[in-house]
């Protein structure tokens, strides 16, 4: 025989005083399988009442409201959740329930806030992390007896946000990493972050506007949702809040695909703004002009270089820079020149020796916030560039052209022939000759002959000598 349709109030004595049908021996409930027959897991009989709501949940015994040991109400008793199967998305869903953020909670694990002296109550919850309350998840309850280790799980859960406040999370440094923004409360990565909007942050936090660096790296696996959405920001950098952007919903989706994020490093408030370009170079601490600590501007201010993988290819990239031969340069280390001050911009550089820009080279961008001044980078550069005449002592006179063989020449730069203190304009012929036309003699013997080369913002310079007879 066998019973279904069970209806019971709770206030019986026995199961046969409630409303149930009965099957005679034999013949089956269409409806119910033999596989499955209905199971209960009672309580002792010292198991106290609780004036709670069934599915209610709390968290107790931890240091704040936000994080405890996770208890939850069956039929007015409270109870202890098992930690084995506990996992993010189940911590997801008991701080939802207690008005915090839908996401960013942490499961807690091994009764770290105390195991409690209510019975378990659940275990092997498997939430999606969109349920409304903690019994709504599956759960297994036969894991209460087989597989549970009677640990009590915990959460510490997110506080709901402000209206477009912002946060900047995923490293050991407050001033470096991941760019959050909050939207209708709830903590969301970006999709489109423009530089202006990274001065924006960097403000708003209590940092400097200047010296910003906007970053897109791998942090740590952000488990929130992206904000689909195009940030315009006013270029001025007296703008302190994200509240005085503008906001275009529905931006590149594609930008939120993959495993990198928007991020920032922002820089002391005490930090010096420079009237300096972005990108530009300079040498100080040096004996000479061609020497010293590489310095680089970026977004107003000057900062150093970390020597992290500084080599020959990297300095000739920064000596091409200046004007100077871009050819045979030493690489210095160890603060060679002194210690900067100020920021590390830059670390782990990989130049080609292609590039136009130190910027334009590769980079480990999260390294430099790990070195030190006296890791500061440092180069010699060669002042001149050779020249190779076509004969280097014959007989020069007035009018004569004379053919120099030297760096390479671009058709657009602008070439002078210095002999002495006369000079004449050079001639491009091929990259690696240009044409001289020798003035009057005016001192008889050996003079310099200076070619200089002036190409967009750089002046290369290259000396030799030749003979007036």
């Amino acid at each position: 025989m066998s019973a279904h349709d069970v209806n019971c109030t709770g206030n019986e004595d026995t199961i046969f005083q409630c409303p149930l049908h009965l099957s005679p021996k034999g013949t089956s409930y269409t409806q119910c399988s033999s596989q499955w027959p209905a199971g209960i897991i009672c309580q002792t009989a010292d198991t106290l009442y609780a004036n709670c709501s069934h599915g209610e949940v709390r968290l107790v015994d931890g240091p704040s409201p936000l994080e405890g040991r996770v208890e939850v109400c069956i039929h007015n008793t409270w109870g202890t959740v098992c930690d084995s199967g506990w996992d993010t998305m189940d911590a997801n869903v008991i701080c939802h329930q207690l008005g915090h953020q839908k996401y960013g909670a942490k499961p807690v694990y091994w009764s770290a806030y105390g195991k409690g002296s209510y019975p378990l109550s659940l275990a092997g919850l498997a939430c999606n992390g969109e349920e409304s309350n903690l019994l709504n998840c599956s759960r297994n309850y036969y894991s209460l007896l087989l597989s549970c280790n009677r640990e009590a799980a915990g959460a510490k859960c997110e506080r709901l946000c402000d209206e477009l406040s912002v946060r900047i999370i995923g490293t050991p440094y407050a001033n470096m990493g991941r760019v959050d923004l909050c939207r209708n409360r709830i903590w969301h990565r970006v999709c489109s972050f423009p530089h202006e909007a990274g001065s924006v942050v960097c403000r708003q936090l209590g940092y400097s506007p200047h010296g910003v660096v906007v970053i897109k790296e791998r942090f740590s696996a952000p488990l929130i949702p992206s904000y689909r959405a195009n940030i315009y920001c006013p270029s001025s950098k007296n703008i302190s809040s994200m509240e005085e952007c503008e906001f275009a919903e529905a931006g590149d989706v594609q930008a939120c695909i993959g495993d990198t994020d928007y991020g920032v490093i922002c820089q002391g408030a005490d930090t010096v703004y420079s009237n300096c370009s972005h990108g530009e170079v300079r040498l100080t601490g040096g004996r000479t002009l061609t020497q010293g600590r590489i310095e680089i501007c970026i977004d107003g201010v000057w900062g150093t270089v970390c020597d992290r993988g500084w080599d020959t290819i990297d300095a000739n990239i920064v000596c091409a820079q200046l004007g100077l031969y871009p050819s045979g340069a030493r690489p210095r280390y160890g603060a060679f020149y002194g210690q900067g001050s100020g920021p590390i911009f830059l670390s782990g550089l990989k130049c080609t020796g292609t590039e136009s820009n130190l910027l334009n080279c590769s980079r480990d961008v999260l390294d430099a916030e790990y070195c030190r001044h006296y890791e500061d980078a440092g180069v010699a550069c060669q002042g001149s560039y050779p020249v190779i005449p076509s004969r280097r002592f014959g007989s020069i006179f007035g009018g004569e052209l004379l053919f120099v063989s030297g760096p390479i020449f671009e058709l657009n730069d602008i070439t002078k022939c210095q002999f002495g203190t006369l000079a004449t304009d050079g001639v491009y012929l091929t990259e690696t000759q240009c044409l001289c036309v020798v003035p009057p003699a005016h001192d008889i013997g050996l003079t310099d002959l200076r070619i200089t080369i002036k190409r967009s913002e750089a002046t290369l310079s290259g000396i030799t000598q030749y003979r007036y007879s």
